[in-house]
């Protein structure tokens, strides 16, 4: 079988899995049910992990699936990616619930940026006190959307 010499590129961690670099080459898959489904997207985390991936990737597309991460982060037996859907708020959701990496279709704004350093994802702050839903308390729920509708905190306290 040929081989393809490996490009060198910067070595990064998700959560303990090393990639780039001279790490041995992952396995990443994604799962395939509803996030809010917490029992369903376990089971196919362990099957994925079982069938030899390294980190797994599951959706972030609303507030029910960035509260169910917030349930799954801490049984999975790998690091979990957020998949985020044009929402950069569920963004921030997925990195209070815990996870290890963020996949996003846009780049985020500069301000997000500095929101997920406060939230802890990159080292500078320790992450807001999430409400007794677990969830932070900026995040909340309209009634006709399924979407966040206040604003987050700034960066350093001050309100929107």
């Amino acid at each position: 079988m040929p081989t393809v010499p490996r490009t060198l590129t910067r070595q990064i961690h998700v959560g303990k899995v090393a990639v780039g670099g001279n790490a041995p080459i992952t396995v990443q898959s994604m799962t395939t049910t509803k996030t809010a489904d917490v029992d369903g997207t376990l089971s196919q985390v362990y099957a994925l992990f079982g069938a030899g991936a390294d980190i797994v990737r599951i959706t972030c597309n609303d507030v029910d699936a960035a509260q169910g991460l917030a349930e799954i982060i801490p049984r999975s037996p790998v690091p979990i990616i957020a998949d985020i859907h044009f929402q950069y708020r569920l963004a921030l959701a997925a990195l209070e619930a815990g996870v290890q990496g963020l996949r996003s279709q846009y780049p985020p704004p500069a301000s997000t940026v500095a929101m997920a350093q406060n939230a802890g994802a990159m080292p500078s702050a320790a992450p807001s006190a999430p409400n007794s839903s677990g969830m932070p308390a900026w995040l909340k729920l309209s009634s006709s959307v399924r979407t966040p509708t206040a604003s987050p905190p700034r960066p350093g306290g001050a309100c929107a």
